[in-house]
């Protein structure tokens, strides 16, 4: 179990490092993606969700490997991955009952948009 938590732990300094320097970017366009994932990781933590704790954690890594996306956004692996991403993040997030479904798309759409998908 502690390898576990470690693992999650470690993912988590993972995607919050990767958040960061998406935020500190000098590209207006990752800015904006940084913008819209912290939106829909604040959506992702609110209380009232109604995502499992398993979707949250599936939701957290997929956040984090868009952020990657949107520093490297040229890296054809990481495209292929946050496409599948993306995909897999809108499958997960319209299970959650207490979370504005309308909001949750523009945010994807736009990242998809801005990330040219």
């Amino acid at each position: 179990i502690s390898n576990s938590t470690m693992a999650v732990g470690e993912q988590s300094s993972v995607t919050a490092t990767t958040f960061n320097q998406l935020q500190n970017s000098s590209i207006s366009e990752s800015k904006n993606v940084a913008d819209w994932l912290e939106e829909l990781k604040f959506a992702i933590n609110k209380t009232d969700s109604g995502l499992s704790e398993k979707d949250r954690e599936k939701a957290f890594n997929h956040l984090g490997v868009i952020a990657q996306l949107g520093q490297n956004g040229q890296n054809s692996d990481l495209r292929v991955t946050g496409e599948t991403a993306l995909d897999a993040l809108s499958g997960i997030l319209s299970r959650g009952n207490g979370l504005n479904k309308l909001q949750i798309e523009n945010l994807l759409d736009n990242i998809r948009e801005t990330l040219k998908f």
